[in-house]
């Protein structure tokens, strides 16, 4: 067998150390690496889900909010009771400071209602007269003058007492969310998914109907 030469052994000597030392720093580099990566990972998803978590509360607080504000002006009688034309500046001004809210839609518990809502090519009005049987008429509505215009959209049957919102708020202790659900602005429009958040409105004589 041939012997090892000196100087190949000296080099061997030196370099290995060396190659020892840049091995463990490599491996120490690659760890701490994937500490950092898998920590800073975690970080962004944590400051998305508290960016997601933020909007939802603030796209479900509005609703949580127009609600509030018509039961304090139905318990003090700053709006009547049941629903006219007089409720639709309020309406108005409500919907369009709200912008993540689809509709506002209240019923009276003789089947009147009155609602405002986005339809597909801007807001519209519709006004349920429960005396007649639940006949509804739906306008588009002027966001400047605040009045109806032109001749109905559409004229159905509406009854606020049939309504999933009103039966949510009728069996809950409070103000409720309703089930995610589907609706359709008319028959040619699109579908819009949405939630509604519905409540009893109480006054110190007698109950007063489900705001939605």
């Amino acid at each position: 067998m041939r012997r090892i030469s000196i100087r190949v052994l000296i080099a061997l000597l030196v370099a290995m150390p060396i190659l020892v030392a840049s091995l463990a720093l490599v491996g120490l580099a690659w760890a701490s690496g994937r500490r950092i990566a898998e920590s800073l990972g975690q970080e962004v998803m944590a400051a998305v889900a508290r960016t997601v978590a933020d909007e939802v509360c603030d796209f479900l607080g509005e609703a949580m909010l127009v609600s509030d504000r018509y039961a304090r002006r139905l318990e003090a009688g700053v709006l009547g009771d049941p629903p006219g034309e007089s409720w639709e500046r309020t309406l108005l001004d409500d919907l369009v400071t709200s912008p993540s809210t689809a509709a506002i839609c209240y019923g009276s518990t003789n089947g009147d209602a009155i609602m405002l809502l986005r339809g597909p090519h801007g807001l519209e009005v519709g006004r349920c007269d429960g005396a007649a049987g639940g006949r509804t008429l739906e306008f588009a509505f002027d966001p400047v003058t605040a009045k109806p215009v032109g001749p109905p959209l559409r004229d159905y049957h509406y009854d606020p007492r049939e309504r999933p919102w009103w039966r949510a708020a009728a069996t809950s202790a409070g103000p409720i969310w309703t089930p995610i659900y589907v609706w359709y602005a008319d028959s040619n429009a699109e579908s819009t998914t949405g939630t509604g958040y519905t409540r009893v409105i109480v006054d110190r004589h007698e109950d007063l109907p489900p705001a939605d």
